[in-house]
């Protein structure tokens, strides 16, 4: 298919008129229009500064005084030097009056609508901050609340100072128990040391079983005693 050329071509309607008709129909007719361009922005800038200085105390007061002395020039004043008497109406300053008020109140809207784009898009970034925050509080709650799940099996200062006093005590306990047994089997060595040879194995035992030892342990212990007693032994 040959591509779509933008040429025309000439036809003559029944009435025997000449007529143009376009060839390249993919594209639509555009009609030539004849209008001022201007820059929107600037425009509005423009607006806002009106809208701003006519919506202040200062505006009021100059108009106030404007219109006292434009009053005051065509009153006072003979009806000659006048210009724009009052016997007339006014008419000037009427036109003007109009005027000022056909053209601020379009501007002023038009400086609502900027600022009304402007609050709209300011609350659709304050709405998309809320969310973020609020997803963020969410995130940061739920990994606070898996920290403290997992510090609750954790043992606290407290409960280790207990278990290490504890386990303190019960060390003492047993050297006691281990110095008594110690001493007893150094008095009966002395008094007997047949005696002490003879209940060797059993204070061995006892000493295997506190310490938590092995058999083997305790025999050793019982040959060292022995080896040991056998130099009190008399003739």
């Amino acid at each position: 298919m040959a591509p779509a050329v933008a040429a025309t071509s000439r036809c003559l309607t029944p009435g025997g008129d000449d007529v143009k008709r376009r060839s390249d129909l993919s594209t639509p007719r555009q009609r030539g229009r004849i209008g001022v361009t201007y820059d929107p922005e600037i425009f509005g800038q423009f607006a806002e500064s009106i809208a701003r200085f006519i919506g202040t105390a200062r505006f009021l007061v100059w108009q106030t005084v404007v219109i006292i002395v434009w009053l005051g020039l065509n009153t006072l004043p003979p009806e000659k030097y006048q210009f724009d008497p009052w016997n007339r109406g006014l008419v000037l300053l009427t036109l003007l009056l109009s005027l000022q008020a056909a053209y601020a109140a379009p501007l002023i809207l038009l400086a609502q609508n900027r600022q009304e784009r402007r609050d709209r898009v300011a609350a659709e970034q304050d709405r998309y901050v809320a969310e973020r925050t609020q997803a963020d509080t969410e995130f940061l709650a739920r990994e606070i609340a898996s920290v403290r799940y997992s510090l609750a099996d954790v043992v606290t200062g407290e409960e280790l100072r207990d278990e290490l006093n504890s386990l303190a005590e019960a060390i003492d306990q047993l050297n006691a128990k281990l110095d008594d047994v110690l001493a007893r089997r150094t008095r009966s060595l002395l008094f007997d040391a047949r005696a002490s040879m003879a209940i060797a194995p059993e204070v061995a035992s006892i000493l295997a079983a506190e310490l938590k030892r092995e058999d083997g342990w305790a025999q050793k212990q019982v040959e060292d005693f022995t080896a040991i007693a056998s130099g009190y032994v008399l003739a």
